[in-house]
């Protein structure tokens, strides 16, 4: 058992310096449901949405709970569009009263859903404190301070706190619709940078854990680096790519193809929040990146 200490894991993660790239997960889409405080840890292990969880089982599809803003509910579903090529999140979206949540999410998840990306960006800010507690109180304190920036409101975008997205160590974390970018190690100037896109994407790539409509972990560290080279527009085209051992290969619509060997790095710890890491700990491998090789 490790020692229980006071140290956060996301301050851990930054005193380590550790890559977020290719922790995004893979999605083939969001259902995004208001859901009052509080959350049991799982966002799934809420009762009254057992008919849901059971009805994303074999979708590809993620539950994340957001907190509602006034006595309607508002139920969303992001569902990846393009095939093969991943294009973004379609949305299709339904406000209801409380009482119809579980009805609303269920026939949203038998609808076939939009055929092209939604036009709406949203931001979701992890702040599911049950489940970390760097999310819990750094994700919280950041969605309430972008809540007053104003500059939110100029590029178009609306933050709503979510639960759980994965890499709590990388807190604040976020996700951005209808691309399905995922970021870490946020404070507002950075994002506010990436949904601008004035941020020097070289300086962005330190923050991106990778894009969640596409596959394994090595094509997302591969995406990333693509990121660097072509700039912002790499978000807006459709892209796809394959895995083969260390070797990863990514097609991007109007910038050809990219391939490059992704080896696996150090190997770290996943630590718990509140105790030190230690040898039993759940560990994970950083991302390295080889040389590009760009053909058209």
């Amino acid at each position: 058992m490790s020692e229980v200490t006071g140290l956060r894991c996301s301050t851990w993660a930054r005193q380590q310096q550790v890559d977020p790239v290719g922790t995004a997960g893979s999605y083939d889409g969001f259902l995004v449901v208001d859901w009052p405080l509080p959350w049991p840890r799982d966002a799934g292990d809420v009762p009254d949405l057992a008919p849901v969880v059971a009805a994303l089982r074999t979708t590809g599809v993620r539950l994340q709970l957001t907190i509602p803003t006034d006595e309607r509910r508002r139920v969303s579903l992001h569902r990846a569009v393009g095939s093969p090529r991943f294009r973004g999140y379609g949305t299709a979206t339904v406000e209801v009263g409380a009482g119809d949540v579980v009805g609303a999410a269920i026939e949203l998840l038998g609808s076939p859903g939009p055929v092209e990306p939604g036009d709406r960006r949203e931001v979701l800010v992890c702040t599911h404190g049950k489940r970390d507690a760097c999310c819990g109180s750094i994700g919280t304190s950041f969605a309430a301070e972008l809540a007053a920036d104003v500059r939110l409101a100029a590029v178009g975008v609306t933050v709503r706190r979510t639960s759980h997205l994965g890499g709590h160590r990388f807190a604040p974390t976020a996700l951005v619709l209808p691309e399905g970018s995922v970021w870490a190690y946020l404070d507002a100037d950075t994002l506010v940078g990436v949904l601008a896109r004035t941020l020097d994407p070289a300086q962005a790539v330190a923050h991106f854990r990778g894009c969640s409509g596409l596959g394994p972990a090595r094509l997302q560290a591969l995406d990333a680096s693509v990121l660097r080279e072509v700039g912002w527009d790499l978000l807006d085209r459709a892209r796809s790519g394959t895995v083969d051992g260390d070797w990863a290969m990514l097609e991007v619509d109007g910038h050809g193809r990219w391939e490059a060997e992704v080896r696996e790095g150090r190997r770290l710890p996943v630590p718990d929040c509140g105790r030190l890491p230690d040898e039993g700990a759940k560990a994970e491998p950083e991302l390295r990146v080889g040389p590009l090789t760009h053909s058209t």
